[in-house]
């Protein structure tokens, strides 16, 4: 029998298999990986906003959330995944495996999803009570004080290092997208990197940023990961080379009929909105910002010989998408309220949400995806190790390097950054290039990391 609070031997023995364990784990942290499952976090940030006036993501940009009122609270969701793994790991040895080293794979890859957890619970909360490996009693009074934020960080990561030798650098495909080595490596990068920013590193101690571009070069010398060819392959490929950890799902067009295009009989509903300034941000495919001498820019045809990107990321007017042009003008069937008098239903920024659905589909339908939402993928790793390099050495030929890679498969050209960059100049690159990468990512916005919001696929 398995209740609420705890799993009996017979289901611990007949329920964990080869097929099934990732599944079971699979709940453990939900909200981890889309705190907004229909709008873009982003919609909470200077980047987008939701097509509803009233949608709660909205509450970060509008000031609107208190402690009382926080659209994004995973506390529970966080320590019930604690608890979940905790209850596994107490109970997992009575299992007789006889797949050698088996038993050893499946306990990291639980205590890398409890570190996981805590991690999230560091970034929205800095220091929170440390359970440990603890299952209370369902009667049990809990009263636990807050651990220092240092504290949490160096638990996380003496968990992810104790259970990084364990895990495997890859799986079958029938095992695609459980926890591997290189995922836990870049999650302690990920922790490193937070631990490092202004707002844990108030004094900026170099040794931060150097354990943070220590751990994201550890895992670039893995080898194991590569840049897609193409920028929207990692969003719509199932099994890339440059996903290295993602939420899966079976395929299907939630996130197309969320987030697509109002004007045609499928009923989507355009729910994430990009802003001009996202749209401004990228660049011309000449490497030069629209405001720069020399762009090419043209205020009348603003979309054409831009970052390619930009069409990747973001719907526009008049382009073409399943077979028709999309209309965002005043009247258009993208837009037929227009500017200014409706506050739901349509698109109040001009623009929808490209990132992330398939191109499968016609004007009645959608064919069902099969989309990978990051939770962190090579790109990111690549910026990482370039901010944090940036602020331990300033802007050597390394941090060039990795910038660079990510700018070449976006098809820039020159791709290549300006020679003799300050520290500052090249802080504020790593910005822009994070910005136009990473934007409407699925997963909730972190802390401030050097002035803006951290920003992970």
């Amino acid at each position: 029998m398995r209740t609420k609070n705890s799993f009996s031997t017979g289901w611990i023995h007949s329920g964990y298999t080869q097929s099934n364990f990732s599944i079971t784990l699979t709940p453990i942290c939900p909200k981890v990986i889309t705190a907004f499952p229909a709008t873009s976090s982003d919609a909470g940030t200077d980047d987008a906003l939701p097509n509803a006036a009233n949608d709660v993501v909205q509450y970060f940009s509008t000031s609107q959330w208190t402690p009382f009122n926080l659209p994004d609270n995973n506390w529970n969701d966080l320590y019930s995944g604690i608890r979940k793994a905790n209850i596994f790991l107490s109970k997992i040895d009575r299992v007789p495996l006889k797949t050698p080293g088996l038993m050893d794979q499946w306990k990291a890859e639980a205590r890398v999803i409890r570190a996981m957890c805590y991690f999230e619970l560091t970034k929205r909360w800095g220091g929170v009570p440390l359970i440990g490996d603890k299952v209370f009693e369902r009667t049990e009074q809990i009263n636990l004080g807050q651990s220092h934020y240092d504290t949490c960080v160096n638990y996380i990561v003496k968990e992810l290092n104790a259970a990084t030798p364990a895990l495997p650098p890859s799986y079958a495909t029938a095992y695609y997208g459980r926890i591997t080595r290189g995922a836990a490596m870049a999650l302690k990068a990920r922790v490193f990197l937070y631990a490092a920013s202004p707002l844990n590193n108030p004094d900026n101690l170099r040794a931060k940023w150097d354990s943070a571009a220590n751990a994201a070069k550890a895992v670039m010398d893995t080898k194991t990961y590569a840049l897609t060819a193409n920028f929207n392959d990692v969003f719509v490929v199932r099994k890339n080379t440059e996903l290295i950890l993602g939420y899966m799902s079976a395929p299907n067009s939630t996130v197309e009929a969320n987030n697509g295009p109002v004007g045609t009989p499928r009923g989507d509903k355009g729910k994430t909105n990009p802003t001009q300034e996202l749209v401004d941000e990228f660049e011309m495919v000449t490497g030069k910002m629209i405001n720069e001498a020399g762009s090419g820019y043209d205020p009348n045809n603003p979309y054409a010989n831009r970052d390619p990107r930009l069409a990747a990321t973001v719907f526009y007017n008049g382009m073409s998408w399943l077979s028709r042009t999309i209309q965002t003008y005043d009247g258009g069937i993208d837009r037929p309220a227009g500017y200014g008098n409706t506050n739901t239903g349509e698109t109040r920024t001009g623009y929808y949400m490209r990132k992330f659905p398939g191109t499968g589909g016609g004007s009645s339908s959608y064919a069902n995806a099969e989309h990978n939402f990051p939770i962190i993928r090579y790109a990111a790793i690549l910026l990482d190790y370039a901010e944090a390099k940036n602020e331990s050495d300033g802007p050597v030929a390394e941090v060039y390097a990795a910038i660079e890679l990510v700018r070449q498969r976006a098809k820039l050209n020159p791709y290549k950054l300006p020679l003799g960059l300050t520290k500052d100049q090249m802080r504020t690159r790593i910005r822009h290039e994070r910005r136009v990468e990473l934007a409407l990512k699925s997963t909730a916005t972190g802390i401030s990391v050097a002035g803006r919001s951290r920003r992970t696929c």
